[in-house]
């Protein structure tokens, strides 16, 4: 029976993301799923990168393809292991953009299973687990997040880690410890930000525990916690060790990244601000969004059906529900960020408790605490499913049925986001001749920049070859060493018109061609009329290619 109702509630997952993000299905192999966030370009680039390192035998963590020609360190890039390998299993079958679509969809289907599988180990009712897990699924934050970024939606192991912790301190079982720690290792590889949320979250639960559960706790209890970090630990050490050694190396050079990035906590008033995707009233909720500086991007609503549950949770004080009004609530204040902000206006004066904690190495790492957001919505869903199955135990017959899927089709209603979002990746005919060139050699893209750089990285999953900039999620300080000792490509990077050079412009191109560099690739959308203009001293009188996006010039010592 209980194999039955998983597969029922996995096909209502897998049936439920093909609506729910329509129209991605019909666009499967034509358009990537996602919105204009030029990050969804980046992993696109992850996942190509990740398979020619696989298949040249090399370390992923270092590349000459980007920061030609000293290369870059990619060890504190943001790469989805979990997802990318999903990617490299389908993508020779269906095409990179089909297989990138496919692995995201997953993402909803498993997220949704996940938490209907933790809820009902709380509940003991396959019905309102199934409603905590579309909550955890589509609630418009996660969905919002997954039309940029794959890594921060691919919770699914998230839940499954914390049920096994669970049933860990519940059974003492040497096989959930091992499931534990493995759930645990593929959260990570999924995105080392959900280690800090599951130590968060694993914390939350053994606190409870040994204040109300105390009678669970013995010996064996904890040796096998340790047994279960201990399997994560060796599962993720061949791709976690060379992150800690370069940072041990630059002596700690993590310190350097930033606490907090202008715009990334949450405006209190938009967990109540219905979200501005949905079909229905989205588009008068513009000018609301406008003032939400801290929020307009990524949508935090909760819904007002959770939110009512979650009241119903705490005024009945439901069995179990207080563990995870507890932490909702706690991981919210860390998503208000260092100030609170109310409606676009910041009150700097009133304490956060973000501010004990945001020098944190851990904390740093995450950079913007909005993304506690998702930790939120986890706690939420947990609550859902303990009020839903209240509450039905009140009723009996046809009532109990009626007023689950009244309640699952209010909250999804809520959360409609349609349609989700799709971009169609066009590439110029000029990439695809440079991928039918066997030689070797370097481009330097126009403009440069690290939000162009996004664009560029994907134009590279085409034609191969060198770029002289790039984006890494963390960009080391001494990524553009050398284009700063350039005075032509320092020149170039500032975006500026060139006025008069103070250097020789031949003998810069020449050493440029020697170091391997082949063409100069302008692209008319992204620079100013004058610009381009002023430029062509520098780059040389004629062109040997343009079109309706780019100009190319020649690097070439002769002008």
């Amino acid at each position: 029976m209980k194999k039955r109702t998983n597969l029922l509630a996995l096909g209502g997952y897998a049936l439920l993301t093909g609506v729910l993000t329509w129209p991605v299905l019909p666009r499967l192999t034509a358009c990537l799923a996602g919105g204009p966030d030029l990050d969804l370009w980046v992993f696109q680039w992850d996942n190509w990168w990740l398979k020619q390192a696989l298949h040249q035998g090399i370390s992923p963590y270092h590349t000459d393809l980007l920061f030609y020609p000293q290369g870059v360190s990619l060890t504190a890039h943001s790469f989805n292991w979990g997802m990318s390998a999903v990617w490299l299993l389908i993508e020779p079958l269906v095409g990179p953009v089909a297989a990138y679509n496919l692995t995201l969809l997953l993402t909803f289907v498993l997220s949704g299973y996940a938490m209907y599988l933790l809820a009902r180990e709380f509940t003991g009712h396959d019905g309102t687990a199934f409603i905590a897990g579309l909550v955890f699924a589509f609630c418009p934050y996660r969905l919002s997040q997954s039309t940029a970024h794959i890594l921060l939606a691919a919770m699914q192991w998230l839940p499954l880690f914390v049920l096994y912790l669970v049933r860990t301190v519940r059974e003492c079982s040497v096989r959930t410890a091992i499931l534990g720690g493995v759930f645990l290792a593929l959260s990570g590889l999924e995105c080392w930000h959900f280690l800090t949320f599951a130590g968060l979250l694993g914390g939350l639960y053994v606190g409870y525990s040994l204040i109300f559960e105390r009678g669970r706790w013995h010996w064996r209890t904890v040796s096998l916690l340790a047994l279960a970090a201990l399997v994560c630990i060796m599962l993720i050490a061949p791709l976690l060790v060379p992150i800690v050694r370069e940072y041990l190396s630059a002596g700690g050079a993590g310190h350097a990244l930033p606490v907090e990035l202008a715009g990334e906590s949450t405006d209190l008033l938009a967990y109540l601000t219905p979200s501005r995707l949905h079909p229905l009233w989205g588009q008068r909720l513009a000018g609301v969004y406008g003032r939400f500086v801290a929020s307009e991007r990524w949508i935090a609503f909760v819904g007002y059906v959770v939110l009512a549950l979650s009241a119903y949770a705490a005024l009945r004080r439901v069995r179990g529900a207080g563990l995870w009004l507890t932490g909702a609530a706690g991981f919210v204040l860390l998503a208000l960020g260092r100030d609170l902000t109310v409606g676009g206006v910041a009150h700097p004066r009133l304490f956060m408790p973000y501010r004990l904690v945001s020098d944190w190495f851990l904390f740093r790492m995450l950079r913007h605490p909005d993304r506690f957001n998702l930790v939120v919505m986890f706690c939420l869903a947990v609550v859902v499913g303990l009020a839903c199955a209240n509450l039905v135990r009140r009723l009996r017959g046809w009532a109990q049925s009626a007023t689950m899927l009244t309640l699952a089709g209010l909250i999804l209603f809520e959360y409609l986001a349609l349609p989700y979002p799709t971009v169609s990746p066009t590439v110029s005919p000029f990439y695809h001749e440079l991928a039918r060139d066997p030689a070797d050699y370097a481009i330097v893209e126009l403009p440069m920049g690290r939000q162009r750089a996004k664009e560029y990285m994907y134009f590279q999953t085409v034609h191969g070859k060198h770029l002289v900039e790039g984006m890494v999620a963390r960009t080391p300080p001494d990524a553009y060493a050398f284009i700063e000792a350039d005075p032509l490509l320092r020149l170039l990077r500032s975006g500026q018109p060139a006025g008069y050079p103070t250097f020789d412009v031949a003998a810069r191109q020449q050493a440029l061609a020697n170091q391997g560099f082949r063409y100069f690739v302008l692209h008319k959308e992204y620079l100013p009329a004058e610009t381009l203009e002023s430029w062509r001293p520098l780059l040389g009188p004629e062109s040997v290619y343009e079109d309706d996006e780019l100009i190319v010039y020649p690097v070439t010592s002769s002008h």
